[in-house]
């Protein structure tokens, strides 16, 4: 065997060992970084779920603060609006007496009769 075929069959052995170790080692690896991205992705699925419920959440939050408020709102009006029918109403009374005549006081009959 010559020098350079020796050279040359070391150099393929050198790569044939490189090769081989390569599989030993990048074949694992690949499958490792494999799972971890599937593991990612799960997570991250994860998130957006709760995510997507907090989201829900606030909705539901916001809808009962507003319609909290809009009630408060409609309390007062509702009170406002008796204070103001009471008013009216206590208006009509007093009216009607005016009309009807209200019976005189004493002072009034004993001024009459001088």
């Amino acid at each position: 065997m010559t020098i350079a075929a020796i050279k040359l069959w070391r150099a393929a052995d050198s790569v044939d060992k490189i090769v081989r170790r390569a599989d030993e080692e990048l074949i694992p690896l690949l499958q490792e970084a494999r799972v971890t991205v599937k593991n990612v992705d799960a997570v991250a699925a994860n998130v957006r779920e709760k995510v997507d419920r907090a989201s829900r959440l606030v909705v539901i939050i916001e809808d009962i603060l507003t319609g909290g408020a809009a009630a408060l709102a409609a309390s007062k009006a509702a009170q406002t609006s008796s204070i103001a029918l009471k008013s009216l109403l206590e208006g009509v009374k007093l009216g009607l007496r005016a009309l009807r005549g209200a019976p005189k006081s004493i002072k009034e009959v004993s001024e009459d009769e001088r």
